[in-house]
């Protein structure tokens, strides 16, 4: 096999933040919304053109209304539902449940499944989500690079220092103060800078 040797490549740094995020999915947008909110400058980068990931992009728009919980996904459908944008399945459809097609319950009369068995299923629209994400982010001052496709790191003394990313404006850095092995090993609140 031959190979090709590639001249070393100066990479400009676009942008220096406390936190970056890769992946602007459920979990991303949640980490970047928090990391904002505890003060920390915050970037995504998200591979295609909005956020969401499989809830939006993937078009995987009926959710379990009990794995919401609080925080950030909470407050997405907080603000679909006012908007008009969510719908409770169980309500549209009551016999939801019993049927062998949707369901693993099927078979099972509603009221013989204990409430911890009973799962309440919100349908959304997903592109009005992903506009939702947006603003979130937007009001908590996150920077978003969408269409940028994580390529590299760049680690020092076993730390990551920075994320090269790539998008229609070619390689660039993104220098993070604070890497997730630091978050993780000091369980403190996220220091800025």
């Amino acid at each position: 096999m031959k190979f090709i040797n590639r001249p070393a490549v100066k990479v400009p740094v676009a942008l220096k933040v406390d936190v970056a995020v890769i992946g602007g999915g459920p979990a991303g947008v949640g980490a970047a919304v928090t990391a904002a909110r505890n003060g920390a400058s915050t970037v995504l980068v998200e591979r295609f053109g909005s956020l969401g990931g499989s809830n939006t992009n993937g078009y995987m728009y009926i959710i379990g209304a009990e794995r919401l919980g609080e925080g950030v996904g909470s407050e997405i459908c907080n603000r679909l539902r006012k908007g008009g944008f969510l719908k409770e399945v169980s309500q549209m459809y009551p016999d939801i449940e019993a049927n062998a097609l949707t369901h693993y319950n099927a078979g099972i009369p509603l009221e013989r499944l204990s409430t911890s068995r009973r799962r309440y299923y919100s349908a959304f629209d997903p592109d009005m989500c992903a506009c939702y994400m947006n603003d979130i982010m937007e009001e908590n001052g996150v920077t978003i690079f969408l269409r940028s496709l994580f390529v590299d790191t760049v680690v020092d003394n076993g730390s990551i220092k920075a994320v090269i990313v790539e998008n229609a404006s070619g390689n660039q850095a993104i220098s993070a103060a604070i890497t997730r092995s630091q978050l993780f090993a000091t369980n403190q609140p996220i220091p800025t800078a």
